[in-house]
């Protein structure tokens, strides 16, 4: 969309804020609801993309685009470079805030303070050629992530989160999962109360995720094998999560955010997985998919069935663990790549495939269920669109690995990489190319021309990318 279908104005948000802001016409792009926000790009030599999504967009953006005049034709093409670097800042998306419910809405004003979020890492002072400038709606974006429960497994996942706290009639599913459990609650004792009972009153006054979800994942696990059809099963990890979130969200007082992604095919199928984040104690646990995990150990106090740990002490990355070798978990990659192997059953993965998984933790911080499909990793890179540095990736498990050991790491870090994760499933939707880079202390979004260059990123093991500064505008 060319930058003559906005103008530079200051707006006036409610409370008397000033922020600057581009009116443009935006266009509604797949499943999210994407505007087209990037401006348009010079000729290319590379073979054309003909994804469906490309050309939606391309479709999408002939139609509200204002012919350019000869003079602005010929400033595009002398002027903008092949490769630039993106100045990402703050503006209103249009198109997706008409996909979030006004109540939505006014929830993520009243949590951000405001009607346009203008303070974050991600965003850079305007630059004075606006076509290097692009709007990011990272309160809009919020919506992504949070609209999962009401978009999906309506039936059952409703009746499991409204079950919570109820009086369920003999008989029913509810009944059954709470009071004759498959799977023991933490209060089973003796012959006459083997397998325990769920109590809803341990579950809402507890003072952790993790506490909580002793009680609350034990419940779903019996919920569901009292299920006849298909719940929020472990192979649908993103309902599964998101099921997870919103009992928490709606039964306790704590912070929380709950994200879902696979772990690459390696003894047995691909295995959903998932990692919760405690805002009220800054905690971050690996969220088991199944009830019978294989991570689960013999302990001194009895059978430690694994199925939210700390990151920590998950034996995913214990190297004395069967599942170590079974499985290979994407918060390996910083420690796998700096050593430069991967161990065991895992040797089979190589490089490329190993950093895609570990992207995929970045993109469903924020991205949902109605985003599977486009994160998808049996497409191509050049439909992905975008490829990140392999310094970021490296730099970005590494935090999330030792995020409970390490006390620079906090709230408002977690806060960074979410509004990065926002950016970057923002960018899987635009039709376009392009590359993250630098760190998670200093991220930087570059628009470039050639698809093969996100291919050769994507692949990039010596990190001859890393610096992408050195590549752009050349």
């Amino acid at each position: 969309m060319s930058e003559d279908d906005s103008a530079d104005v200051i707006e006036e948000c409610p409370g008397g804020e000033a922020v600057w802001t581009r009116r443009r016409a935006l266009s509604a792009l797949g499943a999210g609801g994407v505007g087209l926000l990037a401006g348009c790009t010079g000729g290319s030599d590379e073979p054309a993309r003909t994804s469906e999504r490309t050309a939606t967009a391309a479709t999408s953006a002939q139609s509200e685009t204002a012919t350019p005049t000869a003079t602005e034709e010929t400033t595009a093409t002398t002027e903008r470079p092949r490769n630039y670097r993106l100045h990402l800042i703050p503006g209103r998306n249009r198109s997706v805030r008409a996909e979030v419910s006004t109540d939505q809405l006014d929830q993520y004003r009243e949590e951000f303070g405001t009607d346009v979020v203008t303070e974050a890492g991600v965003f850079s002072e305007p630059a004075e050629d606006h076509w290097r400038n692009m709007e990011v709606d990272l309160l809009a974006l919020e919506w992504w992530h949070d609209n999962d429960y009401e978009n999906i497994q309506h039936d059952e996942g409703s009746q499991f989160v409204e079950s919570i706290g109820t009086e369920s009639e003999p008989g029913t599913i509810e009944h059954e999962a709470k009071n004759n459990p498959r799977i023991p609650y933490l209060n089973s004792e003796g012959e006459s109360n083997t397998y325990g009972y769920f109590s809803y009153q341990e579950f809402s006054d507890s003072n952790s995720v993790g506490e909580a979800l002793d009680w609350i994942q034990r419940y779903l696990f019996n919920f569901q094998k009292n299920w006849n059809d298909s719940g929020p099963i472990s192979t649908e990890d993103e309902l599964y999560t998101a099921v997870l979130q919103e009992s928490l969200d709606n039964h306790t007082e704590l912070g929380s955010h709950f994200w879902a992604f696979d772990l690459p095919e390696a003894s047995r199928s691909t295995h959903g997985n998932g990692l919760a984040y405690d805002q009220t104690n800054n905690e971050l646990r690996i969220i088991e998919t199944v009830s019978g995990p294989e991570t689960a150990e013999s302990t001194s106090n009895g059978l430690d069935l694994q199925y939210h740990p700390l990151v920590e002490d998950s034996n995913y990355l214990n190297e004395d663990h069967d599942a170590y070798n079974s499985w290979w978990h994407p918060l390996r990659f910083a420690d796998d790549h700096r050593e430069d192997t991967v161990e065991g059953h895992h040797d089979s993965l190589d490089f490329e495939t190993r950093k895609l998984f570990a992207a995929d933790i970045l993109a469903g911080i924020t991205g949902g269920y109605h985003d599977e499909e486009d994160f998808d990793n049996s497409k191509t890179n050049v439909e992905a669109g975008i490829a990140i540095s392999t310094e970021y990736i490296v730099g970005l498990t590494d935090k999330l690995l030792n995020w409970n050991t390490n006390d620079e790491y906090d709230a408002e870090l977690f806060n960074e990489i979410k509004n990065q994760a926002k950016t970057y499933s923002k960018l899987r939707k635009e039709g376009e190319n392009y590359v993250m880079y630098g760190t998670v202390e200093s991220p930087n979004v570059a628009k470039v021309e050639s698809a093969n260059l996100l291919d050769r990123i994507w692949r990039d093991q010596r990190g001859q990318y890393d610096d992408f500064g050195e590549h752009i505008e050349t």
